[in-house]
Order: C-alpha cells, then sequence, then structure tokens
C-alpha cells in the first residue's frame, strides 16, 4: 500500500499496514535485537494498546520468558494527544533486578516510551531498553531498536474499528460527503467488508 493524503489533511499521511506487513516488522525488529543485544531480557513488556498484538511474537522472536503490559493513554484522536502520557494500569508483576524489553507499535514524540522507563525503574527494574516496529525521525527520545522510520500516520490492523471512526468523525465535520468518505477510507487501504462493518 502507499501512503495517501488528502487536501483537508495536508499535514497528515496515512499509512495501512496489514497483518502481512505487521507480522514482517516484528521479524525484522527482532533481527535487529538479536544482532545486537548480548544478554537476555527476563521480561518483555508491552505498552497498551499499540504494543500489545505483536507483543507475543516479540517474546517468542526474541527468546523472553515473561510477558506484562502497562496502559499509558497519550493520544485522544489522529495526531491529537493530550499534555503528557499518563499510566492508567500499572504492571502487575514483581520486576525488581528485572532486564526489561518495552515493545511499542511506534515512537512519535517519544513521551510515552520515556514515561514507561522511568516507571518501570522506580518498579525496580535493572536496566530498560526500548524496541518498536516504527519511529518518527523527530522524536526526542528514540527508541534503542526500530524496524523502520516513518513520518506517516500509521493504521495498524489491529485498529481497524477505531481508525474508520475516528476518520469518519473528523471528515464529517469538515464537510467531506459520506459516499467520498468511504472512497477515502478504501483508497488508504480499507477493505469494503471492514467499512460495512463499523456502518
Amino acid at each position: 500500500m502507499a501512503a495517501v493524503v488528502f487536501p483537508e489533511d495536508k499535514d497528515t499521511t496515512y499509512y495501512f499496514v496489514d497483518w502481512a506487513e505487521q507480522g514482517e516488522l516484528v521479524l525484522t525488529l527482532a533481527k535487529k535485537i538479536l544482532a545486537k543485544e548480548h544478554h537476555a531480557f527476563d521480561r518483555l513488556v508491552a505498552l497498551a494498546t499499540g504494543g500489545l498484538s505483536m507483543s507475543r511474537a516479540l517474546k517468542d522472536y526474541v527468546g523472553i520468558p515473561k510477558l506484562s503490559s502497562v496502559h499509558i493513554s497519550f493520544y485522544r484522536g489522529i495526531g491529537e494527544t493530550n499534555e503528557m502520557p499518563v499510566i492508567t494500569q500499572s504492571i502487575p508483576a514483581n520486576i525488581s533486578g528485572e532486564s526489561v524489553l518495552i515493545f511499542d507499535d511506534k515512537n512519535d514524540s517519544g513521551k510515552t516510551v520515556e514515561i514507561a522507563k522511568e516507571y518501570l525503574k522506580l518498579r525496580g527494574a535493572k536496566s530498560c531498553t526500548v524496541a518498536t516496529l516504527w519511529q518518527t525521525p523527530y522524536t526526542k527520545h528514540p527508541s534503542d531498536f526500530f524496524a523502520k522510520e516513518t513520518t506517516d500516520w500509521i493504521i495498524f490492523p489491529d485498529e481497524i474499528r477505531e481508525t474508520i471512526t475516528l476518520l469518519r468523525d473528523k471528515w464529517q465535520k469538515k464537510g467531506v460527503a459520506g459516499k467520498d468518505i468511504d472512497k477515502r477510507l478504501r483508497d488508504i487501504g480499507f477493505q469494503q467488508k471492514q467499512l460495512d462493518l463499523v456502518a
């Protein structure tokens, strides 16, 4: 799929990732980690919700024995964030003395991964390494490992309903007609059966 931009969203380029590409990105990320890391991780901590879907595959590829998650809220819409990320679900495990691999789908500003690192160190983690599928070139807190760099707004295959709903609402408010909205969504890469599901 090619990235797509629309007249009302000149500052946003949309890129749709399907499950096959998502799987390849996880494999690419795992290979980068395994090529450079010479110590074993005790635990993978997925940042919910973006890091949840592919965390099991990354855990397996890298050979990490334990998997946990922390929920951090930051985005409230397409390109819209709160002032600061907020931890809304803490880690339910004792991580004292553990070497932790933090995993998320995308590192935009770096604020979310930085909050996660600080929090996990406060909880006793010996070390925190950050891995993301995607990273922007302008992040203030770069990932230690990432599969691909982009400035696009990435649409992940595990957020179909969420993204269709947000884009329909956004474009309706800008006066775009319903049939034109659905054409745009298909141009991005959504299938008609996905659009019908969210009708």
